[in-house]
C-alpha cells in the first residue's frame, strides 16, 4: 500500500513538472504578437518628421511583413508583429535610409526616438530636377516654379522675385510684371493685409513659396456677370505655399546689428546713424479655415532684403512735399492679418497694422532751363528735409464663397495718419551773364489725414434665364486733412514769413449698375449706367508773422464739384476661353469750380456739360501656349482742387506756381496689346506689352521767367493731343538640356510726346504784398475760360518735347547643385528733343554690369557675393562712374542662422535721377547709405526649423508634378 502510493505521488509530481513548463510565462510571451511605437525626427534640427516610410522584414528575408508612415508628429505605431528578429527600415526622399536589427519580442515596445540625416547628393539631383519648366503660361495666369530660382536660408520673397523675369520690386515693395502694377498679393487664394502688397514682399521667407502665380482677375462684379472689361480686372499675385507649410505654425525672428565704416564727417553728411540695426519678427498659423499672421520690424539701415513695409494710403488729397524723394528712412511697424471661412457660407479678412516712418533727405540738383531765344538759366539747388509719419490702416472684409447665384461683398477700410514735415531749401539761379538770383525757404508743417473707404458689391443671377445676372456696385469715400504750416522765406533780401491753416477735405460717391442678358450660348450682352460725384474743398488760412495780421493775399478757399455720368452697352463672344468684347462708352461731365480770393468769389463751369464717347474693343485668344490680348477704352480725368485754387505758391520763392480756375477735365484713350506665349518642349518663355495713352485736351504747363529769373508755371488746358507709348519684351529660355544655365532677355521703350507753353520773353512778375489773383488771371489769362487773352498774347508759344527711352538687359543664370552665379548686362538711355530749341543736348545714358554669387555647404554654411559697376554719360556733374559691392557669409545650426554682412564695400555708393519738363532738364543727386557692416542672428520656429525637412520635402513634392 505505501509502494503505491508512492510510485502515485511520483506520476503527479512528474504530471505537475511537465505541467509547469507548458504554462511558463516566458514561453508565453515568446509566442504572442507585438506592438511597437517610434518617433522620427530630422538629425540636425530635431524637428518631427511626417510622411516617413517606416517598414520591417524578418532576418535573412526581404519580404515586408509590416509598413506604417510617420504622421505630422513623426509618430509611427505597428501591430501584430510576429515576434522574430528582424531589421527596421526608414525611408524618406531626400534622407540616408535608417536600417537597424531589432528582436521584437513582448506586447509593447517603445523603440523611442529614430533620427534621420539628410543625404546632400540626392537633395542637389532632386533640386535640379525638380527646377523644370520656371514659367508656364496658363491662360490668364502666368505662373513662376520658386524651385527654379536659389535663394539665401534667410531671403525675403522680395529676393526671390527680384530673381524672376519680368519682374520689379520698387524700393516701396510695389512690384510689377512686365510693366503691369500688381494690385494685390494674396496667400494661397486668401486676401493678404488688404490693399498692401509690400506687405507680402517684405515680411514673407522665400523659402516657404512653391508657386508664384500671377493672374489676371475679373472684380468681384464683373466676374459674376461674366462680362468684363480689362479696368474691371485686377492683377492678383498669389503665392503657393510649399505642402509643409499649409497646415501648422512657423516663424521667425531677425535681429542685426553693426555701424558705418566711413569717416564721422562722411556719415554725417549723408545722415546716418553710428549705430546701424535691423530687426524683424513674423508668426504665422494656417489650417483649413483659418490664417494668422502677425508681423513685427524695425530699421534704421536698408538691409537688402531685410523685413519692412509701407502703410497702403488710399486718401488723393494726401500731398506729401516729401513724395518721390528718396533719402534714408527709419522704420517700426507692427501688423496683423486674420483670414477665416468659419462664417459659414463666407470668408473674412481683418488686417491691421500701425506703422511709423522718419525719413531724411538729402538733394543736390542742377536745372537747366531752356528759355527760347533768351539765353539758358541754370539753378543749384539743395534741398533738406525730413519728418515722421505715425499711419494706423484697418480694414475688413466679408466675401460670400459659392457666387454661381448670388453675389454679396463688403470692404470698409480706416487710414489715419499723422505728420510732421521740416524743409530748409536753397537756390542760387543763374544765366549767360553770370548774373546771380538767390533764394531760400524754410518750411515746417504738421497735418492730420483721416480716409474710411466703404465698398459694398451684390448681385444676383439666373433671373429666370440662364446666365441672366443683375449687379450692383456701390462706394462712399472721405477724406480729410488738418494741417498747420509755417514758411519763412527769402528772395536776395526780401523775407516773408507767413503761416497757414490748412483745411481740405474729399467726398466721392459712386454708384453703378449692370444688367447682362445671355443671347445665345456663346453670346451676352451687357448695359451699365455709372454716375460718380466727387465733392473736395481746399480753404487756407494765411497769416502774416511779420505784420501781426491776416494776409489777405495767401488766404483763400475752392471747391470743385465734379458729376461724371457715364452709360455703355457691351457685346461679348465668348468660346473655348477665346473672347471678343465690343461696345460703346457715352460719359456726360459738369465739373463746376468755386474760388474766393480777397474776398472776391467767382464760379466757373456751372451748368457746362462736357460730352465724349468712345467705342470698346477687347479680344482675347489662346491657343497652343499663346495668350494674346487686345483692348481699346477712354475715360475722363478731372483736376484735382489743388491745380485750381486761386492761390500763389511761395514755398520756393525761385519756382512760384498758382493754380487756374479756368481748367477743364481732360480725356484720357488707351491702347493695350499683350502677348504670352510658353513653350512646354524646351521650356521658354516670351512676353510682349505694348501701351499707347494718348490724352485730348490734356492738362499742361505755361512758364515764364520774370526779369529776376524767377520761374512762374500755371496749369492750362492743350489743344494738342500729349501721348506715351511703352513697349517690354521679355524671353527666357533655358541653353543645355539639363537647364542649369539659362539666359534672359529683356528690353522696353518709352516714348513721350507733351506740350508745354513756354514764354519767349520775359514774362510777368507778381508784387506779393499786392497780389490780386482775379487780377493776374484777367491780364494774363482773359476774363472766362476760353482763354483769349492768354492764346492772343503772343508771349507763350508752344513746346513740343518728344523723348525716347530705350533700355535693355541680358540675365545669364547658372545653378548647379547649392551653387548659383549671375551675370547681369544692362544699359539705358533718354534721348529728348524740345521744338522750340532742337540744339539743346538733352541725351543721357545710364549702364550696368553686375555679377551675383551664392553657395550654400553640406555643413550650412552660406556665401553670398553680389557686384555691380555702373556708369553714366550726359548728367551734368553727376557722372562719375561708381562699383557697388556687397558681400555676406552665414552658417545655419539647427534652427539658428548667424550671419555677418558687408554692404558697399568701397563705398561708392549714389544715387541719380534725370527728369525732364516740357522747358528744362534737371539732375538730382540723392544721399544714400555708405559702407557698412553687420552681424546678425535669426531664430526659425515651427514648421520654419525643419530646414532641411522643408528642402526634402520640397524635392519630393516638385518631382511628384
Amino acid at each position: 500500500m505505501k509502494r503505491l502510493f508512492f510510485f502515485i505521488s511520483l506520476l503527479c509530481l512528474t504530471l505537475s513538472s511537465r505541467a509547469q513548463i507548458v504554462i511558463d510565462m516566458s514561453q508565453l510571451i515568446s509566442t504572442q504578437n507585438t506592438s511597437i511605437n517610434l518617433t522620427i525626427q530630422d538629425k540636425v534640427s530635431e524637428q518631427p518628421m511626417p510622411y516617413v516610410s517606416v517598414y520591417i522584414t524578418p532576418i535573412n528575408d526581404t519580404t515586408i511583413t509590416n509598413f506604417a508612415m510617420s504622421d505630422k508628429n513623426g509618430k509611427v505605431s505597428m501591430k501584430n508583429i510576429v515576434p522574430g528578429r528582424y531589421i527596421l527600415n526608414a525611408e524618406f526622399i531626400g534622407y540616408k535610409a535608417y536600417t537597424k536589427e531589432y528582436d521584437f519580442r513582448g506586447y509593447e515596445r517603445d523603440l523611442g526616438i529614430i533620427h534621420l540625416e539628410e543625404d546632400p547628393e540626392y537633395i542637389d539631383a532632386a533640386t535640379i530636377t525638380a527646377i523644370g519648366n520656371p514659367i508656364i503660361v496658363k491662360q490668364d495666369t502666368l505662373e513662376y516654379n520658386a524651385a527654379a530660382f536659389m535663394v539665401g536660408e534667410n531671403d525675403m520673397l522680395e529676393s526671390l522675385l527680384k530673381k524672376m523675369p519680368g519682374m520689379d520690386v520698387a524700393s516701396d515693395g510695389s512690384v510689377t510684371v512686365n510693366g503691369e502694377k500688381v494690385d494685390r498679393i494674396t496667400v494661397g487664394g486668401r486676401t493678404f493685409f488688404f490693399n498692401d502688397p509690400s506687405m507680402a514682399v517684405k515680411n514673407l521667407p522665400a523659402k516657404i513659396v512653391d508657386k508664384i502665380r500671377v493672374i489676371d482677375k475679373k472684380k468681384d462684379d464683373a466676374e459674376f456677370s461674366g462680362v468684363a472689361k480689362n479696368d474691371e480686372k485686377e492683377k492678383v499675385m498669389d503665392l503657393a505655399l510649399k505642402e509643409e507649410y499649409k497646415d501648422g505654425w512657423f516663424g521667425n525672428l531677425r535681429a542685426s546689428a553693426g555701424a558705418a565704416a566711413i569717416a564721422k564727417e562722411s556719415r554725417e553728411e549723408r545722415g546716418m546713424d553710428p549705430v546701424l540695426f535691423t530687426t524683424s519678427g513674423m508668426l504665422s498659423g494656417y489650417n483649413e479655415k483659418d490664417q494668422v499672421v502677425i508681423l513685427a520690424s524695425g530699421h534704421n539701415v536698408s538691409e537688402p532684403g531685410s523685413s519692412a513695409f509701407v502703410v497702403y494710403n488710399s486718401s488723393t488729397i494726401d500731398i506729401d512735399p516729401l513724395t518721390g524723394k528718396n533719402g534714408l528712412t527709419k522704420i517700426a511697424t507692427a501688423g496683423a492679418n486674420y483670414n477665416t471661412s468659419r462664417i459659414k457660407g463666407f470668408k473674412t479678412n481683418f488686417s491691421t497694422s500701425y506703422n511709423f516712418s522718419n525719413k531724411d533727405v538729402r538733394e543736390e540738383s542742377l536745372t537747366t532751363s531752356f528759355n527760347g531765344d533768351l539765353d539758358d538759366i541754370t539753378t543749384k539747388t539743395s534741398f533738406l528735409g525730413g519728418g515722421n509719419d505715425h499711419k494706423l490702416l484697418a480694414s475688413f472684409e466679408l466675401d460670400n464663397e459659392n457666387k454661381k447665384k448670388w453675389l454679396l461683398t463688403f470692404r470698409p477700410s480706416f487710414t489715419f495718419i499723422n505728420r510732421n514735415r521740416n524743409i530748409l531749401e536753397e537756390s542760387n539761379v543763374s544765366d549767360a551773364s553770370n548774373e546771380q538770383t538767390n533764394s531760400s525757404s524754410n518750411e515746417s508743417s504738421l497735418s492730420n489725414v483721416f480716409n474710411l473707404d466703404l465698398r459694398l458689391t451684390a448681385g444676383i443671377k439666373d433671373l429666370g434665364k440662364e446666365r441672366r445676372a443683375l449687379t450692383f456696385y456701390f462706394n462712399h469715400s472721405f477724406s480729410k486733412s488738418l494741417g498747420d504750416t509755417q514758411e519763412n522765406s527769402m528772395l536776395n533780401s526780401d523775407p516773408i514769413a507767413l503761416k497757414y491753416d490748412l483745411d481740405e477735405q474729399l467726398t466721392q460717391f459712386d454708384a453703378t449698375v449692370y444688367y447682362t442678358e445671355p443671347l445665345a450660348e456663346h453670346w451676352a450682352i451687357r448695359f451699365g449706367a455709372e454716375v460718380q460725384n466727387t465733392v473736395s474743398y481746399h480753404d487756407k488760412f494765411a497769416f502774416d508773422m511779420m505784420l501781426n495780421q491776416e494776409s489777405k493775399n495767401y488766404t483763400t478757399y475752392s471747391r470743385n464739384n465734379d458729376l461724371d455720368i457715364n452709360e455703355s452697352v457691351l457685346v461679348q463672344y465668348n468660346k473655348n476661353n477665346n473672347t471678343v468684347l465690343f461696345g460703346l462708352d457715352v460719359y456726360q461731365q459738369q465739373n463746376s469750380s468755386l474760388s474766393r480770393s480777397r474776398g472776391l468769389e467767382q464760379e466757373t463751369g456751372v451748368g457746362e456739360w462736357l460730352f465724349n464717347f468712345s467705342p470698346y474693343l477687347q479680344t482675347r485668344l489662346r491657343k497652343n501656349g499663346f495668350n494674346l490680348s487686345f483692348s481699346y477704352s477712354a475715360n475722363s480725368v478731372r483736376p484735382s482742387s489743388r491745380l485750381i485754387s486761386p492761390v500763389l505758391n511761395i514755398s520756393n520763392p525761385i519756382e512760384l506756381s498758382l493754380g487756374n480756375i479756368y481748367l477743364r477735365p481732360e480725356f484720357a484713350n488707351r491702347a493695350n496689346l499683350s502677348l504670352m506665349y510658353n513653350n512646354p518642349k524646351n521650356f521658354s518663355y516670351l512676353s510682349l506689352l505694348l501701351n499707347y495713352t494718348f490724352n485730348t485736351n490734356p492738362i499742361v504747363y505755361a512758364s515764364w521767367f520774370d526779369a529776376n529769373r524767377v520761374r512762374y508755371s500755371m496749369p492750362v488746358n492743350s489743344d494738342n493731343l500729349s501721348s506715351v507709348g511703352y513697349l517690354s519684351l521679355s524671353y527666357n529660355t533655358p541653353l543645355d538640356r539639363k537647364r542649369r544655365l539659362s539666359l534672359t532677355l529683356s528690353g522696353n521703350m518709352r516714348l513721350t510726346s507733351s506740350t508745354g507753353f513756354q514764354a519767349q520773353g520775359i514774362g510777368p512778375s507778381i508784387d506779393f504784398d499786392a497780389f490780386d489773383y482775379n487780377e493776374f488771371m484777367r491780364g494774363i489769362w482773359g476774363s472766362d475760360s476760353s482763354g483769349e487773352t492768354f492764346n492772343n498774347s503772343g508771349l507763350f508759344k508752344t513746346s513740343r518735347t518728344n523723348s525716347y527711352a530705350p533700355s535693355m538687359s541680358a540675365r545669364l543664370r547658372y545653378r548647379l547643385n547649392q551653387f548659383s552665379v549671375t551675370a547681369l548686362a544692362s544699359a539705358g538711355f533718354n534721348i529728348s528733343r524740345y521744338s522750340l530749341d532742337p540744339s539743346a543736348n538733352l541725351n543721357s545714358g545710364k549702364y550696368y554690369a553686375g555679377l551675383d554669387l551664392l553657395y550654400t555647404t553640406k555643413t550650412q554654411w552660406e556665401f553670398s557675393s553680389d557686384a555691380g559697376y555702373y556708369f553714366y554719360s550726359g548728367y551734368f556733374g553727376f557722372d562719375a562712374p561708381n562699383l557697388l559691392w556687397n558681400a555676406s557669409i552665414s552658417k545655419t545650426i539647427k534652427s539658428v542662422t548667424l550671419r555677418l554682412s558687408a554692404y558697399d564695400l568701397l563705398n561708392q555708393n549714389k544715387a541719380i535721377v534725370r527728369s525732364i519738363s516740357s522747358e528744362y532738364i534737371r539732375d538730382l543727386s540723392t544721399n544714400v547709405q555708405g559702407r557698412y557692416i553687420l552681424f546678425g542672428i535669426s531664430f526659425n520656429f515651427g514648421k520654419m526649423s525643419a530646414a532641411h525637412n522643408s528642402k526634402a520635402q520640397s524635392a519630393m513634392i516638385q518631382m511628384m508634378h
